[in-house]
């Protein structure tokens, strides 16, 4: 199911703490630019929208800038546990928002192991 850039943004936000206009901006400070490569990732993976709309969405500039965000949250998913765990939340939170009856059971579940 594909689900919006808008809550895929969103998501990420919540996640990493930093906000949505600052994702969608044009900071090149790392907090920021980290969130918007997972963004990237996240809309790429999940959805697998093209580089060019993934540009578009998050005002990039053109498609060059989401190429090389999704390439590098890529090789940081191979070796960095940090980063491994940032998208397994975002990706969880994602889940949650978009069927929330069906995860509140795996959700306690967990609490309880």
């Amino acid at each position: 199911m594909r689900i919006s850039s808008k809550t895929i943004i969103e998501a990420v936000a919540e996640v990493t703490g930093i906000s949505v206009a600052d994702i969608k901006g044009g900071s090149k400070m790392l907090p920021i630019s980290r969130a918007r490569q997972l963004a990237i990732y996240v809309m790429k993976v999940h959805n697998g929208d093209s580089h060019k709309f993934i540009a578009r969405d998050l005002k990039l500039g053109d498609h060059t800038g989401s190429v090389y965000g999704f390439q590098k949250i890529g090789r940081l998913m191979e070796s960095d546990a940090d980063t491994q765990l940032t998208v397994s939340l975002i990706m969880r939170k994602l889940d949650y928002w978009t069927n929330p009856t069906g995860n509140k059971t795996l959700l306690a579940a967990e609490e309880v192991a």
